[in-house]
């Protein structure tokens, strides 16, 4: 079967989980050097955890390589 998304909805979806940031922003993130920022919910704005089962913090956090 074709199933493809439309182009507004995967941009979206690169927007709220941060792959449109800067290589710069985010390689400090990976590293650790540069504080992660959580997902945005779209519908209300606020953070939100990106999947129901992960207990990711809702604050933007220092978390990567450097880290541990």
């Amino acid at each position: 079967t074709e199933m493809h998304t439309s182009a507004e909805q995967l941009e979206s979806w690169l927007v709220n989980h941060g792959y449109r940031q800067n290589f710069f922003v985010r390689y400090g993130q990976w590293l650790g050097v540069m504080p992660k920022q959580p997902v945005t919910d779209p519908a209300t704005g606020k953070p939100a955890q990106r999947f129901s089962f992960c207990n990711d913090p809702l604050v933007p956090t220092f978390a990567g390589v450097f880290q541990g």
